[in-house]
């Protein structure tokens, strides 16, 4: 009898072992089709907007599963993945149990969406060269202010506030910065302003480094936004990477076209031999071997070919007509002249300067 009523035990004990496993895993599952639904209703409402044009807005009901990692979710390209390729504008990125759920659409998004598990109401507007995605009464591009910049010099950047509301919401800002006299920084308009019907108001920042400053600086710029049903407070942070010295600035940003170019832009219209510090370098060439390997390699021109940047040198492929793109990013490197090489099928390998400096 008490063996019988051991193996029984023991039956039992297994069959609620694997029926706890099956109930978790019908759970996360659960959690997964909740999780993808959001995203993909998202996109597509996304890409409806964007078709209608300016202007053109739809609300979403999406439910967010539980588990959710609010760290690696977000909505488009925010700006601490600026240089992660893998990383597009027009997705919308859902963290779940480790594994990423991700919604594409046709039109560049901003914005953001709850990590917290339950069901919520999301605006999707049209702003005609972006989509904005959220729950809250605003939203900006880009999430945050990040500049490097030398000692003795000034620079700038800029931050548009949207709307995610069909009616009119009031924006009242102010700002934290007590980084003065080594780092100054203003901002305008201070004023109060309303967003509707699409809308959007650019905001303009200014900063000023004196001779002693270096290092990191940090602020806060909050925006307060009221509707007549709700009130919303966003932080925006505001970092200021003072690096090296001031050198004077240069106005030589005339084209150079040859065999092979670097380009200040991403849609390579703009041919130029200054960068400033910080900037994404993209590259071009031609006349490679067509559809064979090219070797890239960067370098201060002053310290040599064996003194390369980290990533190079490196090897990309040249398309049926020999051209080839590549690209890197040049924050925290030091200033000065580089050189960019190529070697495929070219005696002596392509060579090209270009300065990475303070463009004026």
């Amino acid at each position: 009898m008490i063996v019988i009523l051991a193996a029984a035990l023991i039956v039992l004990t297994m069959f609620l072992y694997f029926a706890n496993d099956y109930l978790i895993s019908v759970q996360q599952q659960k959690d997964f089709n909740d999780g993808y639904r959001a995203v993909k209703d998202l996109a597509s409402t996304a890409d409806w907007v964007y078709a209608q044009g300016v202007g053109a807005k739809k609300q979403v009901f999406i439910r967010i599963p539980p588990n959710v990692d609010p760290v690696n979710t977000f909505v488009g390209k925010p700006a601490a993945y600026a240089n992660n390729s893998s990383v597009a504008a027009n997705e919308i990125n859902l963290r779940v149990y480790s594994t990423d759920i991700v919604g594409t659409s046709l039109a560049t998004l901003v914005g953001s969406i709850p990590t917290s598990a339950g069901g919520y109401w999301i605006w999707v507007q049209s702003y005609g060269d972006f989509v904005a995605i959220g729950q809250g009464n605003i939203g900006t591009t880009p999430d945050r202010i990040e500049l490097y910049m030398p000692a003795s010099s000034g620079a700038s950047a800029n931050l548009t506030v949207f709307s995610l509301q069909p009616d009119l919401v009031t924006v009242t800002s102010s700002y934290s910065w007590t980084n003065s006299p080594a780092v100054s920084s203003s901002y305008s308009p201070m004023t109060q302003f309303g967003l509707v019907n699409a809308s959007s108001q650019l905001i303009s920042f200014t900063f000023s480094a004196s001779g002693s400053a270096s290092g990191d600086y940090f602020g806060t710029f909050t925006l307060d936004s009221n509707t007549t049903s709700s009130n919303a407070t966003l932080q925006i942070p505001v970092i200021i990477h003072v690096i090296g010295s001031n050198i004077s600035n240069s106005s030589n940003c005339t084209a150079v076209m040859l065999g092979l170019a670097t380009y200040n832009d991403s849609a390579r219209t703009q041919a130029t031999t200054v960068f400033n510090r910080g900037e994404t370098v993209p590259i071009t060439g031609g006349n490679a071997t067509s559809n064979g390997n090219v070797t890239l390699n960067v370098f201060l021109n002053s310290a040599g070919p064996g003194a390369s940047i980290s990533g190079y040198p490196k090897v990309v492929s040249a398309n049926s007509t020999g051209g080839y793109t590549d690209s890197f990013y040049s924050g925290g490197l030091a200033t000065g002249v580089y050189n960019v090489t190529v070697s495929n099928g070219i005696s002596p390998p392509a060579s090209y300067l270009f300065n990475l400096t303070w463009c004026s």
